[in-house]
């Protein structure tokens, strides 16, 4: 891929993603969870947020290195 492009692209979504998952990320932590079960609401509350930024992690990681990796 073209390195402007790519520069362009991480950009706008560095961008994307900084104003739209800590809404999402709050949202995730207030949210009631009362008539849930505990260990679905600890799920839901700890390990969905750390599995997003994880995911993030990947989706912004070069190819190069992913090949490496072999992801």
């Amino acid at each position: 891929m073209n390195p402007l492009r790519y520069g362009i692209l991480m950009a706008i979504s560095l961008v994307a993603v900084a104003y739209l998952i800590p809404v999402g990320l709050q949202a995730i932590a207030s949210a009631n969870m009362t008539g849930v079960n505990s260990a679905v609401s600890s799920i839901f509350t700890v390990v969905l947020p750390i599995l997003v930024i994880l995911g993030l992690a990947l989706a912004f990681m070069p190819q190069e290195l992913k090949d490496k990796v072999g992801l």
